[in-house]
């Protein structure tokens, strides 16, 4: 669970979002720390198709 500001939400339910996008292959969402709000979402993608 990340906590926004009061707000909870689960990231694997933004993640099944962000995944649904073809030209994503796969994401992760991790919280960090932030000094107002308690946590921030960072999201992290590969990206479909994309040689390293």
């Amino acid at each position: 669970m990340i906590n926004r500001g009061g707000v909870k939400f689960n990231p694997r339910d933004v993640e099944e979002l962000i995944d649904r996008h073809p030209k994503i292959a796969q994401s992760a969402i991790v919280p960090v720390p932030d000094p107002v709000l308690g946590e921030r979402s960072c999201v992290f993608i590969t990206l479909r198709g994309v040689d390293s």
